[in-house]
């Protein structure tokens, strides 16, 4: 945003980024814009769970203008130039929007010869800007998690960075609900998944280190309703196990990850850890597991 009085009168304005000057902006697209608070954070997806950056942002001491409640400003829109530029990350670049004036004058050398002479006039600003590389994600786990929410994901890539006193505060994505994410290292996040009804799709899962800009992935987040079971046929087997055990119950789904479907079999009087084999999902209403084997003795399980 251009600060407040200054106008362009219909001129392509230019913006600086530091010392790094881009192509002029069209004029067309710098447009007036009135400034609250409260409609500025409407505008942005999520903007609830960005509230909880302007608490953490008060603990650091603020280098840029405060932008002035009801405030008349120029708004346009930051090029791609930046971005397109290895050498333009990092910072901070204050920025500062203006007029190239070319002036022509002649030189009083004999000659007359008109040359031209380049003013920048650039509006004094204070305003910081900070360029970071786009994260990339290798991995999430789990892929599925309950509609009551609260599941926490591994989250695992690279150029993942917390840095709030420049807006850098790293948000997961899941469908269309924003978290914020916990900043573990330059590796790895943790987001705890948000709740959500819609049990008959595979969300697209992303990434946003501003939480407006994303970071598209391959991966995907499935829900689920938390499954009821009411019996189990046959209920004994051998301990050598591979016995096809049927499980009986409600709310069980075929719209998660085949990988990350399990079943866990944990002895009730052995001392020895528990074992988990494929579960293979045949209906809503039923499951079936393998037996595990490689038990020492018999014993009953809890399943």
């Amino acid at each position: 945003m251009i600060g407040q009085g200054y106008r362009l009168h219909g001129r392509d304005p230019n913006v600086k980024w530091g010392t790094q000057a881009t192509d002029p902006i069209a004029a067309r697209e710098v447009s007036d814009y009135t400034y609250t608070t409260e409609d500025f954070l409407a505008t942005v997806p999520g903007s609830q769970e960005l509230r909880a950056y302007q608490n953490e942002a008060r603990s650091f001491a603020r280098v840029d203008g405060r932008m002035n409640e009801g405030g008349s400003y120029d708004v346009v829109t930051k090029p791609s130039l930046l971005a397109s530029d290895p050498g333009s990350l990092g910072g901070p670049a204050y920025v500062e929007v203006g007029l190239d004036e070319v002036l022509n004058y002649t030189t009083t050398d004999g000659s007359s010869t008109t040359q031209q002479w380049v003013l920048y006039n650039y509006a004094p600003s204070s305003v910081e800007f900070y360029s970071y590389k786009e994260p990339t994600v290798q991995k999430i786990h789990p892929t599925a998690g309950l509609t009551k929410g609260g599941t926490f994901v591994e989250v695992i890539g690279t150029w993942f960075k917390y840095m709030p006193e420049y807006g850098i505060v790293p948000h997961c994505r899941f469908g269309d609900k924003i978290v914020r994410a916990h900043f573990d290292s330059s590796v790895r996040l943790v987001c705890q998944s948000p709740p959500n009804t819609d049990v008959t799709a595979r969300l697209p899962f992303a990434v946003s280190l501003n939480g407006i800009d994303w970071s598209t992935t391959r991966f995907e987040y499935s829900y689920y309703e938390e499954p009821v079971m009411t019996g189990i046929q046959p209920d004994m087997g051998s301990v050598q196990g591979g016995d096809e055990i049927f499980i009986s119950g409600a709310k069980f789904t075929g719209n998660t990850d085949p990988k990350e479907f399990k079943c866990r079999f944990t002895p009730v009087s052995l001392s020895i850890p528990a074992k988990t084999v494929s579960a293979r999902f045949i209906n809503s209403t039923t499951i079936m597991c393998p037996s595990p084997g490689g038990w020492s003795e018999a014993d009953r399980m809890i399943l």
